[in-house]
């Protein structure tokens, strides 16, 4: 039987700003969502690979994730393996306290959201950070140069952070 994948991403913001004047409150509502339906293929919002977990990384070590090689598991217990990667999202536990986690800088490191793989983003306790490629091309990874995500947890104590790829193997 041939898996399919289909679904959506989103990202949704809904704020409300209020003046409280003498004899009324005006406000401005700014309600906004930007959702992508995804497909099961390998073309512009397609994917056809998932890897989803939550993971810990102690103190001081990092978490490298590669992409390619097959460590990875899918929800169903077989390798995870991807030619692009077509959206990531990353969010540090709300109870982490003073750690930090810096994403990027591994050797082999994929350059995804950044313009190359030494740049670094940092999540703090209940931050979340999320990046899409959605077209048939996504980020393009090459096994053993251009395919490990590295998550490192500089700080003194155990780090969680729940994390989302989705991608296509062609």
């Amino acid at each position: 039987m041939a898996l399919a994948l289909s679904g959506s991403v989103a990202l949704r913001i809904f704020m409300t700003l209020q003046d409280a004047l003498d004899m009324s409150t005006p406000e401005d509502v700014l309600e906004k969502q930007i959702q992508k339906v995804l497909s099961s293929g390998a073309g512009t919002l397609q994917v056809d690979r998932i890897f989803h977990d939550t993971r810990s990384i102690n103190a001081s070590t990092n978490d490298d994730l590669d992409m390619v090689g097959g460590a990875l598991l899918t929800p169903f217990g077989t390798a995870f393996s991807l030619a692009r990667l077509k959206f990531i999202a990353i969010k540090a536990a709300d109870n982490n306290g003073t750690q930090v986690l810096t994403i990027g800088n591994a050797t082999n490191a994929a350059a995804l959201f950044q313009s190359s793989g030494s740049n670094t983003a940092t999540l703090r306790a209940g931050d979340f950070m999320s990046w899409s490629r959605l077209d048939a091309t996504g980020w393009a990874l090459t096994g053993g140069s251009t395919d490990v995500l590295r998550i490192n947890n500089g700080s003194g104590a155990i780090a969680t952070y729940d994390i989302v790829l989705l991608g296509s193997s062609t």
